[in-house]
This record gives structure tokens, C-alpha cells and sequence, in this order.
């Protein structure tokens, strides 16, 4: 179990913490927004038109996703050089045990969804949709070179941020069940913004979102290895990728 940190001689207030908190999203967005930018510059200057009405190449769809993840971990960097809280990342090498809470905590969130899902379907919701199905929409193939994008980049960029960086910030002063919720919190309402549907469905959406937050949260304390919960949120979003295109 991670310990909470020593406390700093300046105690902030709860709305300082969490703007604090509310800063690094915010900062990682713009790193995203510029990476993504910039990769779409020379995709327009090489000949690819990507302001058109037609779908994106695959390969041009997965990486400018993957660039505005590489922008995240570009925060993070940043933020741990110039921050005092570049201790609370914690990452080693993957154990046997560790292999078996990955299997717990995708075993969990599946079971969870399906639970959550289950009882919006026999209450007729019905379900949100994200902007990853809207995106491969038109073109299915692009599925297939997301899920090594989100393995590799999706995957490792927002546990960095919100189970590294957020959730070891706020666990300095409120210490671990505090930080648990809230960076779940925050992890849960930024997805939320990928989302359309109904407000049930959107309700439903975040429900299972906050409580995937939660899981991977509470194993990265309980583990001090933030590659469980990259393996798990790495692997759990390819099975939704992989569903999604038997679907199609």
C-alpha cells in the first residue's frame, strides 16, 4: 500500500487542490491539442487532406490519436521535473502477482459494465455513445490500428496523468481513499466530454467510467505498480475496440 506522503508546511484549501487538479487536465489538453496539431500540420503539407468531408486514412486516424496521448505524457514530464511530486509515481517491474490483479481488475470492470449495462437496458436507456464509435463509424479498419494505439500510448498517458500524477497529488493531503475518488471523479467527468445520448445514458456511461476509475485507482494503491493499471485500462479498452468491430 502507498503511503501518504509527508505533508507539505503549506496546507492548501480543498478549492486549491482541486483547481490544482483541474490545471494539469487542462495543461495536458493543450500539450495534447498542440502534439496534435503539429502532426496534422505535416500530414497537410505531405499531401493529406485532412479538413475533408471523407473519413481519414486509418493510419492518419490512429496517429493524430496517438499524438494528442504522446502531448499528454509530454505534460506529465513536464510536470514531474517541475513539480515536487515526482514521487508519486510509483512503477516497477510486473511480478506474478501483479499479472494476477490485471486479471482481477479487467475481470472486474467487465463484470461491472455488463452489470451497469444490464440494468440500463431493462430500464430502457438507452446508451451513450463516445467519439471513438463515431469515429470508426464509416470505416471499421480503423479498430484495428487502435488497439495497439491505446496498448501503447492511450493506455500509459492517462494512467500517468490521472492515477500517477493526479491521484498521488491529491493523496499527499487527503491520502489514498480521498484521492481515489476524486482524481476517479475527474477521470470520469473528462471522458464525459467524448460522450453523446440521452442524459440517462450519458449518466449510465459515467457511472461505469467512475467505476473503472475507481478499480484501477484502488489497485494501483494496493499493487504500488502503476503498469497493473495500464495493462488493464490498455486491455479493457481493446476489448471494447474488438467488440465494437465484430459488431461492424
Amino acid at each position: 500500500m502507498i503511503t501518504k506522503s509527508a505533508s507539505p508546511r503549506w496546507v492548501p484549501t480543498p478549492v486549491h487542490v482541486l483547481g490544482h487538479g483541474l490545471a494539469v487536465i487542462l495543461g495536458a489538453f493543450l500539450f495534447g491539442m498542440l502534439v496534435y496539431s503539429v502532426v496534422a500540420l505535416f500530414f497537410f503539407l505531405g499531401g493529406v487532406d485532412i479538413f475533408a468531408d471523407e473519413p481519414l486514412p486509418p493510419r492518419v486516424f490512429a496517429t493524430l490519436t496517438a499524438a494528442q496521448f504522446i502531448g499528454f505524457l509530454l505534460m506529465a514530464s513536464l510536470y514531474r521535473w517541475r513539480s515536487s511530486s515526482a514521487n508519486t509515481l510509483h512503477y516497477r517491474m510486473v511480478t506474478k502477482a501483479d499479472f494476477f490483479w490485471i486479471f482481477v481488475g479487467v475481470t472486474g470492470i467487465v463484470g461491472v459494465a455488463i452489470g451497469i449495462d444490464t440494468i440500463a437496458a431493462f430500464l430502457g436507456i438507452d446508451p451513450a455513445t463516445n467519439s471513438i464509435q463515431e469515429g470508426v463509424a464509416h470505416n471499421s479498419t480503423r479498430l484495428l490500428y487502435l488497439i495497439p494505439v491505446t496498448l501503447l500510448v492511450t493506455a500509459p498517458a492517462e494512467e500517468v496523468l490521472f492515477r500517477g500524477i493526479l491521484q498521488g497529488y491529491f493523496r499527499t493531503y487527503y491520502g489514498a481513499p480521498v484521492a481515489i475518488i476524486l482524481s476517479s471523479a475527474l477521470f470520469s467527468c473528462v471522458h464525459l466530454l467524448s460522450v453523446s445520448g440521452s442524459t440517462a445514458g450519458q449518466l449510465t456511461y459515467l457511472i461505469v467510467v467512475f467505476s473503472t476509475g475507481l478499480l484501477l485507482g484502488a489497485l494501483y494503491e494496493y499493487t504500488e505498480n502503476l503498469i497493473v493499471p495500464v495493462a488493464i485500462h490498455g486491455f479493457w479498452n481493446s476489448l471494447l475496440f474488438y467488440s465494437l468491430l465484430v459488431s461492424s
